[in-house]
């Protein structure tokens, strides 16, 4: 929020380009970027740990489910 010494600092017309507030928004969408970056890198290294020799069709199946499940989880956050 904008303090109000602030509001008389800005231009008419210029509301949404006040640095500040670029800043703001810009380190916010650093946070949430780094925030996913990592999130991928443990999504990545949680897939590559699986066992992929299943003992029978329903292990496969019950971990492709599994695996589905966790990726459909990360694709809602993005």
């Amino acid at each position: 929020m904008l303090k109000k010494s602030n509001v008389a600092s800005i231009a008419p017309g210029n509301l949404y380009r006040h640095e500040g507030q670029l800043e703001y928004f810009k380190h916010n969408l650093l946070d949430l970027q780094n925030e996913l970056e990592d999130e991928l890198r443990l999504t990545r290294k949680y897939l590559k740990q699986e066992d992929l020799n299943d003992a029978d069709l329903y292990d496969r199946a019950s971990r492709e489910i599994n695996l589905a499940s966790e990726l459909s989880k990360k694709n809602r956050r993005t």
